[in-house]
């Protein structure tokens, strides 16, 4: 075993040094406490090694460990099995009640959705093909109710269209198509505010304002319900499809967009019910610089997050990864309570960001950078969220989410050079090497690649 005390003694002189730099620059150090939380683990880790209590955990995607190094446990996605769902082109996809999402497609000059789901023997399986339309749409955008899943699309003549299939565990049936719009939107963004009923936003080009309705779908046809015109200051480019929305309850919904590219997205929250729709608080969030890779999702009934993805050109390029998390109240409107950023500089070619929960306690941000699908858990613990390491999953040629169907399972959809893919991907403990004092759990006892099996006395 390393010897306890040499590691010790090199990380008291770091923090001496650390303190020493802080104290020159005029800033309070607080390196002897971070030592004194570091201390107290690793005599915890001692007891363990005395006592022979060790574990065996896998090392994190994002890298190696070497026998005496302190690492951190944390939480990724590790991939379970995936399977060939159709030939085509993915263009959206949401949550169903259940183990189940909807995936839309275009195949040919065609619009389909189907469902992916988890059977009970934890196994993909996949359910029938449905024809919406026989028109390749410009923009699509699907929204996921407990029973049945709305498809809100462009057609090549500029008008807007909803369509309602409904399911019987994953087996799709198309109820119907109607109109939703002819003055010829540029961008569709909507969200489930509760079963059969959605928030729907567009954009038009050469405007500055947004149309927000709820949209009401019946057995046989839908209602146009309420709507609330939005003056916005944004670019009327092909960078106003970076849009998103979330219902945060019923009566509560929070709206992103992008501004242009030097500042930050734009954020509304709206007052929503069946008879208007208000905006009662605007600004903009604290992410810069932002791409169109905006996600809005509910974290609770009270606070909502927003990832994006800001890419920065300069040597080396890199794309920053952020996530924001907001309290909103109706009657304080949005408070910020959180931000992180993560950055990278193995790629610049970004998809859409989605933002998702896992469970409670954990925020899944997903995202295609350079061809490869990537993801990562945010640990929400009060107002101090914890990010874990990103890792990729595979090749995505085009359209690929992820969405969380339970705290453990998440089951997703790629787009790969030969086809479309249900993924099934499931959240692990893993450790990885760390430095910081006071974010040691564990001494590894020996060298293990990323993936690999490795022993490890825990500070628990």
């Amino acid at each position: 075993m390393p010897d306890i005390a040499s590691l010790l003694d090199a990380l008291r002189a770091q923090g001496n040094a650390l303190g020493e730099n802080l104290t020159a620059k005029g800033v309070p150090a607080a390196g002897n406490e971070g030592f004194a939380i570091l201390a107290e683990k690793v005599k915890r880790i001692n007891q363990s090694i005395a006592n022979g209590e060790k574990e065996t955990v896998r090392v994190s995607a994002a890298g190696s460990v070497k026998s005496g190094d302190f690492v951190s446990f944390v939480d990724e996605l590790s991939p379970v099995a995936e399977l060939p769902a159709e030939a085509g082109n993915a263009v959206g996809s949401a949550f169903l009640g259940g183990r189940r999402i909807a995936v839309a497609f275009v195949r040919g000059e065609s619009l389909y959705l189907k469902a992916i789901g988890q059977d009970e023997d934890g196994s993909l399986v996949l359910g029938n093909s449905v024809l919406l339309t026989a028109v390749s749409p410009e923009i699509t955008e699907v929204v996921g109710f407990q029973d049945a899943a709305a498809v809100f699309y462009i057609d090549t003549d500029g008008a807007g269209h909803a369509a309602l299939m409904t399911f019987d565990g994953l087996t799709g049936t198309l109820q119907y198509t109607d109109v939703v719009d002819v003055d010829g939107p540029i961008s569709l963004s909507a969200c489930a505010v509760e079963n059969r009923k959605a928030l729907l936003c567009r954009a038009y080009s050469g405007s500055q304002d947004a149309a927000v309705r709820m949209v009401s779908f019946g057995e046989s046809s839908l209602a146009l319900g309420a709507e609330c015109v939005i003056g916005l200051d944004f670019e009327p480019d092909g960078y106003t499809q970076g849009w998103s929305m979330a219902a945060l309850s019923p009566s509560l919904a929070v709206m992103g967009c992008f501004k242009s590219h030097e500042e930050p997205l734009q954020r509304v929250l709206l007052s929503i019910n069946s008879n208007a729709i208000r905006p009662i608080d605007m600004g903009t969030f604290i992410t810069e610089g932002s791409m169109p890779c905006v996600s809005c999702a509910a974290l609770a009934a009270d606070c909502g997050g927003v990832a994006s993805a800001v890419t920065r050109l300069g040597t080396p390029n890199e794309t920053v990864l952020t996530f924001e998390g907001w309290y909103t109240a109706a009657e304080f409107g949005m408070q910020p309570l959180f931000w992180g950023a993560e950055d990278r500089s193995e790629g610049t070619n970004i998809s859409r960001v989605y933002a998702d929960m896992c469970g409670e306690d954990y925020a899944l941000l997903s995202c295609v950078l350079d061809g490869t699908l990537h993801a990562t858990l945010v640990g929400l613990n009060g107002n101090r969220p914890e990010g874990c390491p990103t890792v990729p999953l595979g090749e995505a040629d085009g359209y690929a989410r992820l969405h969380a169907i339970n705290g453990t399972y998440v089951l997703g959809v790629a787009e790969r050079t030969n086809g479309i893919y249900g993924l099934l991907l499931k959240r692990i403990r893993t450790v990885v090497r760390t430095e910081a004092g006071d974010g040691v759990d564990a001494l590894a006892s020996g060298d293990a690649k990323a993936g690999e099996a490795v022993t490890v006395y825990s500070a628990d």
